[in-house]
Parts: C-alpha cells; structure tokens; sequence
C-alpha cells in the first residue's frame, strides 16, 4: 500500500517562517512529503529548492483564514515597487478593475527608462514614459 502525504504552507521570503493566515502577507509556497520529485540534476539548483525539510517551489501565495493557499505569482515575475513586492499577475488584476479596459497583458522588459507603460486603446498603441 503506497500512501500519499504532503504538507504546504507559505512561507516568508525573508525568514522562511509561515505567513499569517490573514488573507493578504504573500510568501513562497513550499511542500514537504512523500509526493515531491527527490531532486534535479543539478546539485545547486537541488539546494536552492530543498531547504529546511521543504520543497521551495519559487511560486508565491497567501493562506486565506480556512486553511487555503491562494497562488499569487512566480517568484521570478516579482518586482519591487515601493519597497514591497508585487506581482505581475497583481498589476494585471489591477488594470483589469478598470471598465474601460478589456485586454491587458503584463510583463517584464529591460529598457533605459526605469518605468514604461504600453496601453493599446481603439486598435492604436500608446506608450507613455516616466
């Protein structure tokens, strides 16, 4: 008989202690079990992930009050806005609030310029840079 046994939590960025289950602290979501891949590869990259008994997945989430871990992003599509991280996905939840928008896509670029903003409204592109 084969039993499957996981454990998930999210976990502070910084100290690798459990978020709150408050809705809203955003941390990486991490496994521990038998369910899991033992390991990549690459030895380093084995490291990375499994520390501390726990499967470090680079996704991050929060943990609503019942228990339930929300996906918010990957690690890698976080940027630091205002001393805080914020995901990709977040900016596009955003944009997406707004009623005059209906397609909006979110995404990493390296540029000169520290910000830039590219709206598509009535089929034309608009870019405008801070």
């Amino acid at each position: 008989m084969h039993l499957l046994l996981a454990e998930a939590n999210v976990k502070d960025l910084v100290t690798m202690e459990s978020v709150l289950a408050d809705d809203k602290t955003i941390g990486e979501v991490a496994y521990r079990g038998n369910n899991k891949i033992s390991g990549y590869m690459d030895l380093k990259r084995t490291e990375e992930a499994f520390r501390g008994g726990w499967f470090h997945s680079r996704d991050t989430g929060v943990i609503h009050h019942d228990g339930y871990i929300e996906f918010k992003d990957r690690e890698k599509d976080m940027e630091v806005y205002d001393g805080r991280k914020i995901g990709l996905m977040e900016i596009e939840s955003m944009i997406f609030g707004h009623p005059a928008v209906y397609v909006a896509a979110v995404m990493r670029m390296s540029c000169v310029y520290a910000e830039v903003c590219t709206c598509t409204h009535n089929e034309s592109v608009i870019t405008g840079r801070r």
